[in-house]
């Protein structure tokens, strides 16, 4: 859930060019959520989902720091389409329930 506060947040700090605030902290602790499977995870319960990856990719987007993490984007990508159906749509996890919120999540990773 702290996933989307965050991600929030840094809209806000972004509209005001206030990114070089955001302490370091809070981008270590995006980058931990990151797995071996490609996706990212949730600390409450450990749980990967498209969400949270999303909430994540953008917020490290917004923070410009994608070529400053050590992070696997191939395996990011082989995530997403893992979590494609067989009717187009997109679920939660690999083999979840397609899902209109999901196709926007991972879409937009």
């Amino acid at each position: 859930m702290q996933h989307y506060i965050i991600y929030g947040r840094m809209h806000y700090i972004a509209i005001f060019d206030k990114l070089d605030l955001v302490p370091c902290k809070v981008q270590e602790y995006l980058i931990n959520q990151y797995t071996k499977c490609g996706g990212f995870q949730d600390t409450t319960y450990g749980e990967i989902d498209g969400r949270f990856t999303y909430c994540i990719v953008a917020s490290l987007a917004i923070l410009q720091l994608f070529d400053k993490v050590n992070i696997d984007w191939t395996k990011v990508s082989k995530y997403i389409t893992m979590c494609t159906n067989f009717d187009g749509g997109f679920g939660s996890i690999p083999g979840g329930e397609s899902h209109a919120g999901y196709v926007f999540c991972n879409i937009g990773v």
